[in-house]
């Protein structure tokens, strides 16, 4: 399972102040919540993009982002058992048999890596659509 963590905004913040602490043990800050450095990344903020995207082209981009997620998440877990089998010795003290050699264990590092590299500039693509795609619904509806 996934932990999903979540920022607060300055209306969730306050929201949050009024209902009780689950934590009362952890101080809080005097002057209320500070502004990260980091603010999470985002290709599409609801000012840029319509909400009206074709549906087609929205579910073709999630389809394969998530057929890619997958397959990676799959590719990683399975470079990562090598280095547990590297690890692991059978009952008379020999190593165990890995998972995949190192030359397999290179094959599928490089399919994940062009994977992630497609999925990026399918992205990158959709992000474009989707920009030209608002201006053009905003230039047809004189917004």
């Amino acid at each position: 399972m996934t932990k999903r963590t979540t920022t607060k905004t300055a209306s969730t913040a306050a929201t949050a102040s009024a209902a009780p602490q689950a934590l009362p043990h952890l101080a809080q800050p005097p002057h209320g919540p500070v502004e990260a450095l980091h603010q999470p990344f985002e290709w599409l903020s609801a000012r840029d993009v319509a909400p009206t995207l074709p549906t087609d082209v929205v579910l073709e981009l999630v389809s394969r982002s998530y057929d890619v997620a997958n397959g990676v998440s799959l590719a990683l877990r399975m470079l990562e058992q090598i280095k547990v089998d590297e690890a692991m010795t059978d009952g008379d003290g020999n190593p165990c048999r890995p998972l995949l050699n190192g030359n397999d264990a290179g094959h599928l590092l490089r399919l994940a890596m062009a994977a992630t590299d497609m999925l990026g500039n399918d992205i990158s693509r959709f992000h474009d659509f989707a920009l030209g795609y608002t201006e053009a619904l905003q230039a047809g509806t004189g917004q």
